[in-house]
């Protein structure tokens, strides 16, 4: 019987060990788990009997992993139709170097309604690195129907051979945002070479590694299905002219370019990327480079090269992204390896220029486009390395004042990615202080990147300050990144939280008023103070000297000055009172009614379910709510708030 209980406490051990996935890497990054190998092998037989099963033609949820999403290229290159979803995508995507220190980026992305995200860099060494006026924003407005917005076009010609890039309109130097220049930029992509269809063509051993170190849930493949997008990318040249406020330059550049396309493309799931696309003066040309998205692989190893006339997939990047630029910096000096065609490559990589733009209605995303030399095995190289990063910070109002007004009615998340979950795994009060709630049910709000910035901001404060105010909430609010279906606040528990900025602010200039005002006692504490005037006995005897009438002048002036400085003090000392009792007490009343109208009145329990104005200090009532301005911006409305 003892035999048997410990067989079954060692299986049950045995079994939750072996399904308990390792911790990650700064709680982002999966590692392998104890099933790994086993997973490796299963998905790397799935992969490879999908591609011999369905060798041409996908469709719907059928695509990706083996399985082309079109038969012909033609099909594939033309202006694909967008889905129904409000960020469906049809995006393309060019960039080009030479050994002369010449760059060009031009990238469009087709979204509902005409919504286009642009952005076109143009680095001419002897003018500068010029970008559009808008930039780092790309929202910009278009028909909807071609790959074009706001003067910059770029059009198909023949596929898989032949594209069109032009610009005509002014530009801005980097570094001298007033600055404008006209440029015209008429310029033809061309390429003989094959192109790389990452549905079919990834080596199927690093994408059954990637997949193999995640845990494994229905959940998880459903993700892993609606976050697909079809990508190709082919190598090529760049060829044309532009005109910079009427000076000719000649381009001759080597060029990489992509098309993608989906039924939506939702930055917020990403965390980061770092791609290398890069060409040598003896024709070999790739693109490498590891990409983190949680919600489907936080180490996907990608790429592929071209050389000598063949087209291989990389099958191994050693580049842990964890290591390079995680605190959002991205190096500017670093080297890295990977494998193609059995055959080891060391990557080393020098940044020239690293301008930065930012994607989405709320810049959910930040990208930074760096502009580098390359040494492939000591082969000198040329091109972009373009690292990511998931940004919080939210687009900023003098960038959307200026999109036009049907914008403001625009529908801009899918219901079904604000819809309400009422399931044990439904929203979370990720900062709850249980002694402000009530056994009443109070309604969790979503984050969004506005609340969610305000709280690790909060959180640091918290954290600099020490135990005495870095409460246990500092540790549930979730990071990098956060869930916005499952995670959100109690608005009580939110303004309690953020409130430790508004009384840090408040202890600040309440210090620096203190200190200015024991330096002034000191200043008029010293003037104040009788002077004694000693004299030696040389002196004393040419005083005794003077003329009666010279002594009675000195004596007049002194009485004069005596009584002048005795109203000086009198008046000097009722508008230090007046100082004391008046002004100090009004700069922090004004202060405090400054910082109370940043985070709003806390203390108005109409506004939620249940009263906490117990919990909360009154302080005015008149004052506007900005959560109610942070929610209507990040629209967060009734269809996000649960119950």
């Amino acid at each position: 019987m003892l035999y048997l209980v410990v067989g079954v406490a060692a299986l049950t051990w045995l079994v939750l060990w072996s399904t308990t996935p390792p911790p990650r890497i700064l709680g982002v990054y999966s590692r392998p788990g104890f099933w790994y190998w086993l997973k490796v092998i299963v998905f790397y037989i799935l992969v490879k009997v999908r591609r011999w099963s369905n060798k041409t033609g996908g469709s719907g949820a059928d695509v990706g992993y083996g399985v082309k999403s079109r038969d012909r290229p033609e099909l594939m290159e033309c202006v694909q139709p967008l889905s129904d979803h409000p960020k469906a995508i049809d995006a393309v995507y060019f960039n080009a170097a030479n050994e002369n220190g010449y760059y060009l980026v031009a990238a469009t992305a087709r979204r509902p309604k005409g919504v286009i995200n642009g952005l076109l860099f143009l680095r001419i060494p002897s003018v500068g690195l010029l970008q559009l006026p808008k930039m780092p924003d790309t929202m910009m407005f278009g028909n909807g129907s071609q790959f074009a917005a706001e003067g910059l076009r770029i059009t198909p010609v023949k596929p898989m051979a032949s594209w069109k890039i032009q610009y005509e309109g002014p530009m801005k130097m980097r570094g001298s945002p007033l600055a404008r220049y006209q440029v015209e930029l008429d310029v033809q992509w061309t390429s003989n070479q094959p192109y790389f269809d990452f549905d079919t063509d990834m080596d199927a051993r690093a994408l059954a590694r990637s997949i193999a170190r995640e845990p494994w849930s229905r959940k998880y493949f459903q993700g892993l299905r609606e976050a697909h997008q079809s990508h190709y990318e082919q190598m090529g040249r760049i060829e044309g002219t532009v005109v910079v406020d009427g000076h000719p330059y000649v381009l001759r550049l080597d060029s990489m370019r992509d098309h993608s396309y989906g039924h939506k493309r939702e930055w917020k799931l990403m965390h980061r990327y770092g791609l290398h696309m890069f060409a040598t003066k003896d024709g070999l040309q790739g693109n490498v480079g590891i990409i983190c998205q949680p919600a489907t692989c936080t180490q996907l190893e990608m790429g592929y090269i071209y050389e000598d006339g063949k087209m291989l997939p990389v099958s191994r990047v050693n580049l842990p992204l964890w290591q390079h630029g995680e605190n959002g910096h991205p190096p500017s000096d670093y080297a890295f390896s990977f494998v193609a065609g059995g055959k080891q490559y060391v990557v080393e990589v020098s940044v020239l220029e690293a301008p930065e733009f930012y994607i989405g209605w709320e810049w959910e995303t930040r990208v930074v486009e760096r502009m580098a030399t390359f040494r492939i095995n000591g082969r000198k190289g040329w091109g972009l390395a373009e690292w990511e990063y998931r940004h919080h910070g939210g687009r900023p109002r003098a960038y959307s004042v200026g999109d036009p007004a049907w914008t403001n009615d625009l529908v801009k998340e899918a219901e079904d990615d604000t819809i309400e979950i009422k399931s044990d795994d439904g929203p979370q009060c990720v900062i709850h202080y249980p002694e402000l709630m009530s056994d009443k049910p109070s309604r969790i709000i979503l984050l969004s990147d506005r609340s969610y910035g305000k709280l690790i901001e909060c959180k640091n404060i918290r954290m600099e300050l020490g135990a005495e105010v870095c409460h246990d909430q500092c540790e549930t609010i979730p990071a990098p990144n956060y869930d916005p279906k499952r995670d959100g606040y109690h608005r009580p528990c939110y303004m309690k939280f953020v409130k430790v900025k508004t009384n840090t602010k408040i202890s600040t200039v309440e210090n620096s008023i203190e200190n200015q005002n024991k330096t002034q006692e000191e200043i008029f504490s010293e003037k104040s103070k009788p002077q004694d005037v000693s004299y030696s006995d040389q002196s004393k005897p040419e005083l005794g000297k003077q003329s009666d009438q010279s002594k009675a002048e000195q004596e007049i002036h002194s009485d004069h000055s005596h009584t002048h400085h005795q109203i000086s003090l009198e008046n000097h000392s009722e508008t230090k009172d007046e100082y004391s009792s008046g002004d100090r007490k009004t700069k922090n009343e004004n202060f405090i009614e400054e910082s109370i109208n940043e985070y709003g009145n806390y203390s108005n329990g109409s506004q939620y379910e249940n009263d906490s104005a117990s919990q909360c200090e009154t302080v005015h009532e008149n004052y506007s709510d900005p959560i109610k301005e942070i929610e209507h911006k990040d629209h967060t409305d009734s269809s996000n708030i649960t119950s």
